[in-house]
Formats: structure tokens, C-alpha cells, sequence
């Protein structure tokens, strides 16, 4: 049986390209003002610029897969909620150009809703990321299953997973449940973004 596609979840930034990149400047700076000639230094510096500026490119964030969450300090770009549960939370990112945008959410529910909104659920360079309730990872939404029952931040219940568990369910059938509980407990109650009691959701 295949797994969902996996992504480890990192905390941290870029620190260790930062640290390559003072390392190469000290070594630039040593040897263009050091032991050679001027024509020698002025092609060492030359090689070594270059050297500088692919390293400095390299040091952002991605431009694919998921990106850091400073959770507690970032809110869900739907529901404006705090994104605070490092087992239940989602990302999405968009391709519209040359360089990609990450949005991220505190509940898959509101990511599936969000992607309808916006029409982008049907567009394959859309790439959707949730973590594995079991490990906090990262993995594939699409490939991923899911496990209803949980206590969600947005009361949706659903626990994603790479591996298939017993009653879990396929991207499909979470994106109808998703409905489903936005229909019966919020968009009823009058506000499209309240939470459902813990297990009401499974009623």
C-alpha cells in the first residue's frame, strides 16, 4: 500500500545557508587582499562574487513544499483563526507566476473551502500540504487519508495520515465531509467560521 508523500517538518530556517555564506565572504575577503598579484586577486574576487550570489540565491525560503509556521503568531487566511495545532494544520501554495505563495490554515476544512472560494481546488500545480496527526509531518493532501472523530481547530474532526487506518477516508470523501459539517453546524448557526462542540461534529 502506498504511503502519502511525506515531507519531515523542519523548525529550522535558514540558518546553516547564512552560516555558508559568512564563511565564503571571510574567504573572499582573505584572499582578494592577500598574496596575489592585482590581476590574480581581480580574477579570484571575479570567481568567488559569483560564488557569493548563487549561495545568496539559495538561501531564501523554497519556492515548493511546505514552509515554516511560526505557530501561534500567523492566523488561517480563511477564517483568521491562529494557526496553533502543529497535528491539524494545512498549507496551500500557488504557482501564478514566476515565484509561488504560501497560504496556510489551522484546519484542512478551511483550506478545502478556501481552495473552492478561490477556484483553484481542480488546478494540478496546486500543491496542498496537512500534517500527519500522528507525527506533525508533512504530507500530500491529495495522497493522504483521513480520520474522522478528531477534535479539530475548526471542528471539522478529520486527522490526516500517510498511511490508510480503519474508517479512514480518501481526499474525496474528506472534501464532501468538510461540507457536510460547514452545512450542519456552521453556516446554520449563523456564522460560517464557529467551531462545533468537540465530538459534535460526529453526530
Amino acid at each position: 500500500m502506498a504511503d502519502a508523500s511525506v515531507q519531515g517538518s523542519t523548525r529550522s530556517g535558514p540558518a546553516g545557508s547564512f552560516r555558508t555564506f559568512q564563511s565564503f565572504r571571510d574567504i573572499f575577503v582573505g584572499l582578494i587582499t592577500t598574496g596575489q598579484d592585482e590581476s590574480g586577486r581581480r580574477g579570484m574576487a571575479v570567481l568567488l562574487l559569483g560564488l557569493l550570489l548563487l549561495l545568496g540565491g539559495c538561501s531564501g525560503e523554497p519556492d515548493t513544499g511546505p514552509g515554516k509556521v511560526r505557530w501561534d503568531r500567523e492566523t488561517c487566511v480563511r477564517c483568521n483563526m491562529a494557526v496553533s495545532d502543529p497535528m491539524y494544520s494545512a498549507q496551500v501554495r500557488v504557482h501564478p507566476g514566476k515565484k509561488s505563495r504560501l497560504y496556510k490554515f489551522d484546519d484542512i476544512g478551511c483550506a478545502v473551502i478556501w481552495l473552492d472560494e478561490q477556484k483553484l481546488a481542480d488546478d494540478p500545480d496546486v500543491e496542498i500540504w496537512v500534517n500527519d496527526y500522528r507525527t506533525g509531518d508533512w504530507i500530500d493532501a491529495r495522497k493522504a487519508w483521513y480520520v474522522p472523530g478528531k477534535v479539530t481547530p475548526m471542528g471539522y474532526g478529520l486527522g490526516a495520515t500517510a498511511q490508510k487506518e480503519p474508517g479512514a477516508m480518501d481526499f474525496q470523501a474528506a472534501q464532501k465531509h468538510i461540507y457536510e459539517v460547514e452545512e450542519t453546524f456552521h453556516v446554520h448557526r449563523g456564522d460560517e467560521h464557529a467551531h462545533p462542540a468537540p465530538g459534535e461534529e460526529n453526530k
